[in-house]
Formats: structure tokens, sequence, C-alpha cells
């Protein structure tokens, strides 16, 4: 052991992963980094330590650090910067890419994640104060370690039900694992067990807090015999019962999705207009609306709090306002950008404000199922981030326990789940938090909680 707790918990984590005899591998030249004065030692240790560890670095489009020759700088924007670009998710994780920025508030420690191109670098809520940046960085290399891992399953470690920091000490004791001893914020970690091949990822905020990892799976095996487990992967094989998939079909046309939200996010509630109703709109407005419109309109249009006391406003029709030839449809939360309806292209744009414009990626039956979803992350219950994203790779398991509304939503009538991916991250959102653990049980996708 080193007086330097970062150091030994990295290596810790990378024998737990890779093997016992695994050692340093360090970048082939550190000249880069060592000039940038203000860069914090735990990126010089990061560097000397896994710097051309290949299961670590960036590749493609399976997410890592980028090697130190590739490591680059963003130049300084707005109030902080410049921004040191140090790791990247996947291809199609919208989380995107992370750096460091020796201008930042000084409680927070200097953590900044590129969201999208209207928003830019920003200081994102689960990266703040409480997290320092020894948090942030093994948290990087433990999801990076963990998919080499062919092994994985949900240990049901009694905890209790509390939110003490100290159950993640308690968990990893249980367990007979060391836990991460430069962690500060202890209701999201890891421990690990080099010996046995072992790697634990504990998060306060699932169902099931304990996911563990090996590298052979008698090392699971043998938990098991102590503690409840449920396999997720064996042998680099996910584990899957068909029973639980769906089994009807899905649905085909515009209005069969309307009514799939409807009977999750309303259940026999209804928030139908009659067609006078929106004419009558019509009519005000001087347009006809697209027929997609219409058919939202009719199934939805009295709108309720599901439109104005969710995540974002949307308009019914009798407040809808037209600017020129568009239509503004709804509002961000925060107000920063509207979503209006070209009705002389029939495309949807985002109004930023100031005279900028900007197309939406998604048409029009798209973006009112995307807006739909979006007011589910408020008006249901439970849920929250997945720790995985609606990308290519997750599509076929999702497509087990989900229909496909479009490239961004997914749903589940008989269990009353709602998905959507936005530029934050991927969210399932449920009535109750007995539904999502069944999803978990069932599939191994870990949902949070607001």
């Amino acid at each position: 052991m080193t007086e330097n707790p970062f150091l030994d918990d990295l290596r810790g984590m990378c024998r737990a992963a890779l093997g016992s005899s695994w050692t340093d591998k360090p970048a082939a030249s550190m000249d880069a980094l060592k000039q940038i004065l203000w860069l914090p030692k735990e990126f010089l240790t990061l560097y000397e330590t896994i710097g051309s560890e290949p299961v670590l670095l960036f590749q493609n489009d399976k997410g890592g650090f980028f090697p130190a020759e590739k490591v680059h700088m963003d130049p300084k924007k707005g109030r902080f910067g410049p921004f040191f670009i140090y790791y990247q998710t996947g291809y199609r994780d919208c989380w995107g890419k992370f750096s460091y920025a020796a201008d930042h508030f000084p409680e927070n420690n200097g953590i900044f994640v590129w969201r999208s191109s209207i928003k830019g670098w920003e200081q994102m809520y689960a990266y703040e104060s409480v997290h320092t940046l020894c948090d942030v960085l093994l948290s990087h290399a433990g999801e990076q370690l963990a998919t080499q891992m062919p092994n994985c399953a949900w240990v049901k470690v009694p905890l209790g039900r509390g939110e003490d920091p100290d159950l993640f000490l308690t968990a990893a004791q249980r367990l007979d694992m060391t836990p991460s001893k430069s962690i500060s914020y202890r209701h999201y970690g890891y421990a690990y067990d080099v010996e046995r091949g072992l790697l634990l990822q504990y998060n306060d905020d699932l169902q099931k807090r304990c996911m563990v990892y090996s590298i052979k799976s008698s090392s699971l095996e043998e938990i098991g015999e102590k503690y409840p487990i449920i396999w997720q992967k064996r042998d680099g094989e996910k584990i899957l019962d068909p029973k639980t998939f769906l089994q009807d079909p899905p649905p085909v046309s515009f209005g069969e999705k309307l009514e799939m939200l409807s009977a999750i996010l309303l259940g026999k509630r209804s928030m139908s207009l009659p067609a006078e109703a929106v004419e009558k709109a019509e009519k005000r407005l001087g347009v006809v609306f697209p027929e997609a419109l219409r058919e939202f309109y009719l199934r939805f249009g009295k709108g309720g709090k599901l439109f104005s006391e969710s995540l974002h406003f949307i308009y019914t029709p009798d407040k809808l306002e037209s600017n020129g030839d568009r239509l503004i449809l709804a509002d961000e939360n925060q107000y920063v950008w509207r979503w209006c309806l070209n009705t002389a292209t029939g495309e949807i744009d985002l109004d930023l404000g100031n005279g900028q414009w900007r197309k939406w990626e998604l048409n029009l039956e798209d973006t009112v199922i995307w807006l739909l979803a979006s007011q589910a992350t408020e008006f249901l219950s439970h849920g929250g981030r997945t720790m995985t994203n609606l990308d290519d790779e997750s599509r076929e398991l999702f497509a087990h326990y989900f229909y496909f509304l479009s490239e961004k939503v997914i749903a589940n009538p008989k269990r009353g789940l709602v998905g959507i991916q936005d530029e934050d991250g991927f969210y399932i959102m449920a009535r109750s938090a007995a539904t999502l653990e069944k999803l978990e049980t069932d599939s191994g996708i870990a949902v949070g909680e607001f």
C-alpha cells in the first residue's frame, strides 16, 4: 500500500477486474500533461498508472479516457476555462465528453460535461461539490472496468432502507471487499477484491444497491451461498427469462402509440377534446392543423396537470400562439427554448430566443410522443436516470421489455413504464417503485430514483 489512497484504489480496481498480476501501464509520454501546471495531481497519477491500458482508453464508440497524446484543450468559453478534455462516454451516450476546468466555483470540483450544442460545457448536478475529483475519476474507471468482466449479479445484502452513507461501507464489509478509500461521497462507490476477482458497484439510488462483477463465475457462486443473488451476466452471456418478455404485437399507427401513452399516464382518466374545440382553435389561428397534431389534441387536448405542471409546458389548442408562420407548441421547463411547428414546411423548429433558430431532429409525430414521454419524468411518481442508454447495443435488451414508440421513446403498458432519451441521459418512469424493482430483477436494467 502507498500513502496515496487514489492510486491504491485505481490499482486495486484494475487488478480485481483484469487479474491479480496486472501492473501499471503508464502513458508512453507524460511531457505534455506535465506542462499543464494547473492540472491536479490526480490526472498525472491516473495517466502514470493506466495511461496505456487499452480497456480504459477511448476507442471508437466504446468510451474511455483519451490517450495522453490525444488529450486536448478546449479554449475558454464564457466564465470558465480553459477546459482540459480527458474522457468520453460511448459514441451514442448523450453525456458526451468530460473535462476539467481550473477556473470554477470554489465549492465545485472542476468537472464539466458537454451536454449539447445548445448549452455547451456545464457543471452538472451529479458532479458538484458532494463529489471530489477522485470520486469522478474512479467512477469513470469503474464503469469501463465493469464492461470487461464476464459475470455480474445483483446481491441482496441486508442493509436496511436508510440513506446512511455508511451503508456502502457495510455492504463492502459484509461482502468481504475493500472499499475505495479515496471516495468521499459514499452513496455511490466501488469496492474490490483482487484475489477473488470481484468488483462491487454500489449505488444508493437504485432499488438493488449492490451489483457485483466477477472474473470467475465461481466467485459469485460463493457469494450466492451466503446472500441471494440474481444473475445478470454469466460467462459473458446475459441471463434473461423469456417468460418476462413482451408477448403482444407492438403499436403501429400514431393513434395506437398515443393510446398506449394515455393508458400509462392517465389510466382511466381522459383528456380528450371534442373536434369542435380543435376546429375553433384552427379558425382563430387561421391554419389547418396537420393530422398528427389534430389527433394529439383530440386525445390529450384538455391538457390538465400533464401539460402544465410536469416537466415542460405544452400548450392546449385554446392557448396556442403563432409566431409568423410557426405555431408555438411547447416551452422548455426553464423557458430557454420553444418547440414550434413551421406550418409552411411541417418541420419542428427550436426558438432559442434573440432571433436564433435551430432545426429539431424529430418530425411532428415523434416530437409529440417525445414531449408526452418527457412529461412522465415528473408526472409519474418513481424512476430516474438509468445506468445505460438507448443505443445500438442496448436496443435488443430493451426490445424484450418495451415497445419502441420512436427512436427515443419506449413504453410498456402492462408494466406501466415509459422511457425517454434526452440530452442528459436515458430515463425510465413508473407509478410505483415495485414496478421498477421488478424490471430490474427481470432485465438487469438499473433505474435510479429522482
